[in-house]
């Protein structure tokens, strides 16, 4: 009996140290990824996140359509995404929980700002690269600058689309002065010659708006012609929206092509404090939507009220972002 009583303490005592041993053995190697965690924070979270860390786990705010990306320097660990949860990864040491990646999605109200009618001089370029954030502009094709302003902008970080001149209601003699106006009158080949030649002009782009365009955006079949070319391209198309009665952006819907629509323009008076306002409509208006494309013009003064509302943008949670963020 009692060798019995002394065998069973001598195997409850090395069941005790085994899992005292392992359980210290799992915490020490625990800590130690916690401590790499902590030390090489920049390297696990690209540092365009936000995120928190506490313990073992980590808590990253990414925006709610992007697409997560992260960068490891822990080649030990092993990714595995909770099945429950997509939410959250977890990465283990062998067996242990290493640590854990919390993802908090985030919504972001989203604003393109288009600046049009790019083209006629050089210098409203440069003035325009004092505003070091995400702006859209459109080209005229064959205006004295078109190739020279579009060049240094692309090469300063901006996206640059097609301006493509389109056939307006409004004046003729503006329509006759015009350089390769696209018309409703021209054929479907004529029609993708002329753009074919404004796209080339301008050293290519991947999406395009119109300038004027009030006939030729409310003419369903001609639009259809254009659109279909477009789609051949992938481009997308954004509606200026000139005129109530374009059906621009919903051909392009119907066509499956990647499209947007302007909702307000900023500077139909060229006044700063008229612009500024027109800013904060714009601001307000991406609130309540969500998202929201704003055009404004190629001039000095456009571009001195955009840069001093850039600090009131971001004060009200507004991400300035190219046109290809917002298309849908």
């Amino acid at each position: 009996m009692k060798k019995f009583i002394i065998v069973l303490a001598i195997i409850i005592l090395g069941i005790f140290v085994y899992y005292e041993y392992n359980n210290y053995i799992s915490n020490e190697k625990s800590n130690e990824i916690v401590s790499d965690i902590k030390n090489i924070k920049n390297e696990i979270i690209n540092s365009n996140y936000k995120f928190e860390l506490k313990d073992k786990s980590v808590t990253v705010f990414i925006e709610e359509d992007e697409i997560p990306e992260f960068r490891f320097d822990l080649k030990v660990l092993k990714e595995k995404r909770d099945a429950k949860n997509k939410n959250i990864i977890n990465f283990f040491n062998g067996d242990i929980i290493a640590f854990k990646i919390k993802i908090n999605w985030i919504k972001v109200n989203k604003l393109a700002i288009l600046i049009d009618d790019v083209g006629e001089n050089l210098s409203t370029a440069y003035k325009f690269s004092n505003i070091k954030e995400k702006l859209n502009f459109a080209t005229i094709p064959f205006l004295r600058d078109s190739k020279k302003a579009t060049s240094y902008l692309r090469k300063n970080g901006y996206n640059v689309i097609l301006h493509m001149p389109m056939e307006s209601l409004g004046s003729e003699y503006l329509n006759k002065r015009t350089k390769d106006l696209i018309r409703t009158t021209m054929t479907k080949k004529e029609i993708i010659n002329r753009f074919e030649k404004g796209l080339e002009n301008i050293g290519g782009a991947k999406g395009f708006n119109n300038h004027m365009g009030s006939k030729f955006t409310s003419n369903k079949e001609k639009m259809e012609e254009l659109l279909e070319y477009v789609k051949e391209k992938n481009m997308y198309y954004i509606d200026s929206r000139t005129t109530s009665k374009s059906v621009g952006y919903k051909t392009a819907k119907e066509l499956n092509i990647k499209t947007y629509y302007c909702s307000i323009f900023l500077d139909n008076e060229k006044n700063v404090e008229y612009i500024e306002k027109r800013i904060k409509l714009a601001v307000e208006k991406t609130k309540k939507y969500g998202k929201l494309v704003a055009i404004g013009h190629y001039n000095k003064i456009t571009e001195e009220a955009l840069e001093n509302m850039i600090p009131y943008i971001k004060e009200n949670g507004i991400k300035l972002v190219f046109l290809n963020e917002v298309i849908e």
